[in-house]
């Protein structure tokens, strides 16, 4: 696990370290989105083999931006259950 960022009076407010990673993670899930368009489909991959290969290289895309995604999140709790 990496380190958190602490709420602290000479830093960045609570209020814009929670927004830097909602912001973050919009854009995250659109890339989600757009990687939905290249989800391999057989009319792509005459060879199965080849279709095959190709599936769990899309799902390691897909759960390393998802993993990302979580992890944010995870920060933006962390930082809002922080005191003002």
């Amino acid at each position: 696990m990496h380190m958190k960022p602490t709420v602290n009076l000479n830093g960045t407010s609570k209020a814009a370290l929670i927004q830097y990673r909602l912001d973050a993670i919009t854009a995250l899930e659109a890339a989600l989105e757009a990687l939905r368009e290249i989800t391999p489909h057989g009319r792509d991959y005459p060879n199965r083999e080849a279709l095959l290969e190709a599936y769990p290289v899309y799902y390691s895309y897909r759960d390393r931006i998802q993993d990302v995604i979580n992890d944010l999140t995870d920060e933006a709790t962390y930082i809002d259950q922080q005191g003002d």
